[in-house]
């Protein structure tokens, strides 16, 4: 196996690592007052760009820097959390090397991971982070293809 290799599998367990702790373990021992099914039933967000619109229409109007702040690390984040996956994933994985490969396992990984956050009260389901995850891996992904291309 060559370091070149060796080096993107590090890579990749490493960012999963990372990647689970931001997104379930800093979340754990989080208090749920309101009962389970109450929890789930307010950490669902199924129309799209409904909470993208939230945190663009705060950055528009809000005089606050902390609020705003936090609406850039949301946006923001969502995307480039996952343009790392974007380009790991197609060094490590052959069925992902195509876009269209990369795009649907990214896509099951992603969702496993929003499904996940939702049943374990972890966080939330929202199809904007959905969106914007991918957008991410997208990101990745072009990367990725540019570099191979050279």
């Amino acid at each position: 196996m060559t370091t070149m290799k060796n080096a993107a599998k590090i890579a990749f367990v490493l960012y999963i690592a990372l990647m689970a702790w931001l997104l379930f373990g800093q979340r754990m021992g989080n208090d749920v007052s309101g009962g389970y099914w109450n929890e789930l039933s307010q950490n669902i967000n199924l129309t799209p760009f409904e909470t993208v619109g939230k945190y663009l229409n705060t950055l528009k109007n809000s005089e606050n820097g902390r609020i705003s702040h936090q609406a850039v690390i949301n946006l923001g984040g969502n995307v480039i959390m996952f343009i790392p996956l974007g380009f790991l994933l197609p060094l490590n994985l052959s069925r992902a090397k195509s876009l269209k490969g990369c795009m649907t396992a990214c896509l099951i990984i992603i969702m496993c991971v929003e499904l996940i956050q939702l049943f374990t009260l972890l966080g939330s389901f929202d199809v904007d982070d959905l969106i914007l995850n991918m957008a991410g891996v997208w990101i990745g992904y072009m990367i990725y293809s540019i570099n191979i291309s050279k």
